[in-house]
């Protein structure tokens, strides 16, 4: 009888768990997915422009677009919708983006995002020789190495107030770059983070600067 008591209670109580289970399932479709790795992950906007992106936990990140042609790019706050396959996801917000990402797109001229993004990776817009504008968002934190290298047609960069970090070369080349504010929150610039931007000619540099690379400026100021 206390085994038949044991049993009863145990099927009640597995029962009860996929219950749970189909609940979230229904109620909470997408909450399901913060918990899984994704990478084949396309996100759709501005007029169908598509990007890839990859989804880690509660991470997004760009991996760059479809079209390397591409010319133009926004993202709201609200974050993208996300597609795999013919599934829609949701809309998820946008966190980084991954090295690579916009590398060589030389008719890219265009990129404002309102989204939470906290780091832009090594190379990321390596060589988008046409990107003149490029609004940064209040999260960012860290710039990887060469991100702008060779983005010629970049004039002026305002940085966040979180930006701590910008790494070596990391707008190296990028000879129409004149205008530059650092945020008082900036702790290091790697080495030729800044070199052959000869349209610079004066920066300042913040109190909570902890150290600057090697020739971090070289043949520009």
């Amino acid at each position: 009888m206390i085994m038949m008591r044991i049993l009863n209670i145990q099927k009640h109580s597995l029962f009860n768990r996929w219950l749970m289970l189909l609940a979230c399932m229904v109620l909470f479709p997408y909450s399901l997915l913060a918990y899984e790795d994704y990478e084949d992950i396309v996100a759709s906007f501005n007029n169908d422009v598509k990007i890839k992106v990859r989804v880690e936990g509660s991470t997004v990140t760009i991996l760059g677009p479809v079209d390397r042609n591409i010319s133009y790019i926004y993202i709201d706050r609200a974050g993208l919708e996300l597609y795999r396959g013919g599934t829609y996801l949701g809309f998820y917000k946008i966190t980084s983006i991954a090295a690579d990402a916009f590398k060589d797109c030389k008719n890219l001229k265009y990129f404002s995002s309102e989204a939470s993004i906290t780091s832009i990776g090594d190379r990321a817009f390596q060589g988008c020789s046409n990107l003149s504008y490029y609004e940064w968002t209040n999260n960012l934190k860290s710039i990887g190495s060469n991100a702008f290298s060779g983005c010629t047609s970049l004039s002026a960069v305002h940085f966040s107030d979180k930006l701590e970090s910008i790494a070596d070369s990391a707008f190296s080349g990028c000879t129409s770059l004149s205008n530059i504010h650092f945020p008082d929150n900036l702790k290091s610039i790697g080495s030729n983070a800044f070199q052959y931007c000869e349209a610079l000619r004066e920066v300042e540099l913040p109190k909570g600067l902890t150290s600057i690379e090697s020739e971090a400026f070289q043949n520009c100021i």
